[in-house]
């Protein structure tokens, strides 16, 4: 039982590290890329200069809340995944093991922060010059974009 409780301990420092990582990345977006020049010249054709000006008083308010549903879906989702791995494998074997399967969400989860990172990358520095809808869009690493870069 002292292993079991040792192997659950190990989980919780990696989900910290995630956590902390998907909210450094998204902190990142918003005061890297999606700042209120993006707005100002992405939403000026929709809507006058006191409507943009009211809805980024909005978004800066309510920001903390992003970040908080952030970590509670990120939490949620490692948890569900988790859980199916789990319910597969005792369907297979009736052995019931959660904590494997949370570590191997875990770990599996830090792939998809390297398109966060290539965004990030790609808006900072090769296509400086962007609008909100393009940033909305790109998703790197994608068959679709690498499609429309004549890459493929």
């Amino acid at each position: 039982m002292e292993i079991e409780r040792d192997a659950s301990a190990r989980n919780w420092p990696l989900v910290l590290a995630l956590l902390s990582c998907y909210v450094l990345l998204a902190i990142c977006v918003r005061y890297l890329l999606v700042n209120d020049e993006l707005y100002y010249t992405s939403l000026a054709s929709q809507m006058s200069d006191e409507q943009i000006r009211e809805f980024l008083a909005a978004i800066k308010e309510w920001l903390w809340l992003g970040y908080i549903l952030l970590l509670t879906f990120m939490l949620v989702k490692l948890l569900i995944i988790a859980a199916i791995l789990a319910v597969s494998y005792y369907a297979l074997t009736n052995v019931w093991s959660f904590r494997p399967f949370f570590r191997t969400a875990i770990i599996a989860e830090f792939v998809m922060l390297v398109p966060a990172i290539v965004k990030i990358f790609w808006f900072s520095w090769l296509h400086p010059s962007y609008s909100l809808n393009e940033l909305q869009n790109f998703v790197p690493l994608s068959l679709s974009n690498l499609i429309k870069l004549g890459l493929g």
